[in-house]
């Protein structure tokens, strides 16, 4: 029998001056007494049995009736006698101090607490965000969002959108980046013609003769996101540059050895520019060492 029916029983019990005679009376005195008259509650039951406490008057406002009251009451009572609310975590108020929150956060299992230290969170990033000053921005969203209690699962989740962002953000511009080159080849390609190839390995000789060892000027990101070298006004200057160089003939030159160096730095700058790999380790360093032979004769001949 559930609880309510024990308690539709209960009231057939009728009280009688002389005790209690129950709906099976009809044993005793052959007919069965009829029922007093409910007691009928005040309407404004519910706000004397909050007694000025805004969440239990919260909490009755789902109540029907005081018969449904009572019917709660008894089935919490059956479940705390149960021990079905032994291991419950109580939620702690909005204001409560900070000692019952502490408590309430060590009481929840691992996967829901945070870790003892922001140090104890597993960061990773991508293999395309690395450094100093990726690792410092981890570390410092790490010690937020541990003051802020979220659990390695949390942690992880908002950084991993931010990671795909990030990724998003990168490809757009590797995308723009590789619009601009191909608009900054074709106005060069336009304005040179059949010097272009030329006039590229004119401005390259520039920039490796005044920049050495910085060479990779080129490869400065100006505030755009765009990079120095593929700004068409950037190749044109260091063209007039390597002209100007060129008229005046390197020590060198005048000999077969000097002219097969310089045919094959003007060759291999060419082949750089067309193929898009002039900046990369490997045809900078044969470079290095062609201008270095070049050179290398103008100090023997002094």
């Amino acid at each position: 029998m559930s609880i309510a029916e024990q308690a539709e029983a209960a009231e057939m019990e009728i009280q009688s001056d002389g005790g209690i005679v129950s709906a099976g009376a009809d044993e005793i005195g052959g007919a069965v007494p009829s029922r007093p008259p409910e007691i009928t509650p005040p309407a404004d039951w519910r706000a004397a049995a909050a007694g000025g406490n805004e969440r239990v008057a919260k909490a009755l406002e789902s109540v029907a009736d005081v018969r449904g009251l009572a019917a709660s009451y008894a089935e919490l009572r059956a479940a705390v006698s149960t021990g079905k609310f032994a291991n419950k975590i109580v939620l702690p108020d909005a204001d409560a101090p900070d000692e019952d929150w502490a408590r309430f956060r060590a009481a929840l299992p691992d996967p829901m607490r945070a870790p003892a230290t922001a140090d104890d969170y597993v960061l990773q990033a991508p293999d395309w965000m690395s450094g100093p000053e990726v690792e410092g921005g981890l570390q410092g969203f790490a010690a937020a969002m541990h003051e802020a209690g979220a659990t390695q699962a949390q942690l992880r989740t908002a950084l991993d959108h931010y990671y795909e962002l990030a990724a998003r953000g990168r490809a757009e511009q590797e995308r723009a980046d590789t619009r601009y080159l191909q608009e900054s080849e074709a106005a060069l390609r336009r304005d040179w013609g059949e010097d272009y190839d030329r006039n590229r390995a004119l401005a390259a000789r520039a920039v490796q003769t005044l920049f050495g060892e910085d060479g990779d000027v080129a490869n400065l990101v100006l505030k755009d996101g765009s990079l120095l070298g593929s700004l068409p006004s950037f190749a044109r200057g260091m063209a007039k540059v390597g002209r100007s160089m060129n008229e005046d003939p390197l020590v060198g030159q005048g000999d077969a050895g000097g002219q097969d160096l310089q045919t094959q730095i003007d060759a291999i700058t060419a082949q750089g520019m067309r193929d898009g790999d002039y900046y990369t380790d490997g045809v900078q360093q044969k470079l290095q060492r062609l201008y270095a032979d070049l050179h290398g004769e103008e100090r023997s001949r002094s």
